[in-house]
């Protein structure tokens, strides 16, 4: 089981971290308008 937990884990890693890149983007594009 907790090889399994492991595995699950590590293919998550990648995901997680992509989708922080993706959202650290979309406000980046946010805050730009909005700087004067």
């Amino acid at each position: 089981m907790i090889s399994d937990v492991l595995i699950g884990l590590g293919d998550l890693v990648p995901v997680l971290f992509w989708v922080g890149v993706a959202l650290c983007g979309v406000l980046a594009l946010r805050k730009r308008p909005a700087r004067p």
